[in-house]
């Protein structure tokens, strides 16, 4: 057992049989099947900026043994696996035995992906196994064959630039619709709005459009519930979209 350094984070997953813990600067991860060690080599320092979390990228008809986690920096976007190659430690058995036992955790890379980057790991989601994400650059996607994210935005430039507030980009959060095959993203706007106090913009994954959304309600988060065993009579079992939300976007 050992604990997580006692400071603020802002996002926390699981990925390949290990917690992931998002601060500021620093991103720890817990050893195999343990989500209470976190040995002081699990620790990622910020290379630029600052962490703003991750999100686990597994594609269509892969395991999650080929999944990879992408990781939002502020000033750029990065990719890490656990690549299997660990380093080996030298332990004293006997008196006379020296062993080598692989250190656990050594096999973690990152590396740099691209300088596009989401305004926070909200910001982002999987859709039919290939990634999104918004971000001050653009919308751009990843199906994971690519040497890097491609935007597909252009279309919205230079007005995206200028859709959500700036002081609260942590606020941009987004849902993948199964059903409509529609990414929407739920954004504060620019210039506030206390008729529509949350914005949204739609991306259809078949047709490759954008559509705008208003909404008449402040809607905070939104999230994909799976509904397992269900007994009622009504039959709502299987996935289904979550949204909290309240009248206005003052704060209660």
């Amino acid at each position: 057992y050992s604990p997580l350094p006692k400071q603020r984070y802002h996002c926390t997953l699981a990925f390949r049989g290990r917690a992931f813990w998002f601060a500021e600067k620093s991103m720890h991860f817990s050893i195999a099947g343990n989500i209470y060690a976190y040995p002081t080599r699990n620790i990622v320092a910020a290379q630029t900026g600052q962490f703003r979390g991750g999100i686990v990228h597994t594609q269509l008809n892969m395991t999650d043994q080929a999944s990879r986690l992408i990781v939002f920096g502020s000033n750029q976007s990065y990719q890490a696996r656990f690549t299997g190659n660990m380093a080996q430690q030298n332990v004293r058995i006997s008196a006379d035995t020296v062993g080598q036992f692989d250190v656990e955790g050594s096999d973690f890379s990152m590396d740099y992906l691209c300088e596009a980057t989401a305004y926070s790991y909200r910001s982002a989601c999987i859709a039919e196994g290939v990634l999104y994400f918004w971000g001050p650059q653009g919308v751009y996607y990843d199906n994971g064959q690519m040497a890097m994210p491609e935007k597909i935005s252009q279309i919205l430039e230079p007005d995206v630039f200028d859709f959500a507030d700036t002081a609260r980009i942590t606020e941009v959060h987004c849902v993948y619709n199964k059903r409509t095959k529609e990414v929407i993203w739920f954004y504060p706007p620019k210039t506030a709005d206390a008729t529509y106090p949350t914005y949204g913009l739609s991306y259809n994954v078949l047709t490759k459009e954008f559509s705008y959304l208003k909404f008449g309600f402040q809607i905070d988060a939104a999230q994909v519930v799976k509904i397992e065993n269900d007994e009622s009579s009504a039959g709502i079992s299987g996935e289904r979209i979550m949204i909290t939300g309240r009248a206005t976007a003052a704060r209660p």
